[in-house]
């Protein structure tokens, strides 16, 4: 069972098969993102999260969105809708 933060954005983990893959979120716009902590800076789980986001990027049709946790997501985020 997936808990809905906005319209269409699931608040849960959810697997996408075809590229074994678990982003943080899954928008219904098809966009999968992945909310990255400290942890995501070890170069071995960089390389981790490369592969598998290219593979998600690469199988199927969802669009990878990467939020670190040394950014400004507010910034991010409206530098991204303005595209």
């Amino acid at each position: 069972m997936f808990l809905f933060v906005t319209n269409g954005t699931e608040a849960a983990q959810k697997l996408i098969p075809e590229a074994n893959c678990k982003p943080d979120f899954i928008c219904h716009l098809e966009i999968a993102v992945f909310c990255d902590g400290s942890v995501h800076d070890n170069p071995e789980q960089r390389k981790r999260d490369t592969i598998e986001r290219d593979n998600l990027r690469y199988s199927t049709s969802y669009t990878v969105l990467t939020l670190r946790h040394d950014e400004n997501w507010q910034e991010r985020l409206e530098y991204l809708a303005s595209l």
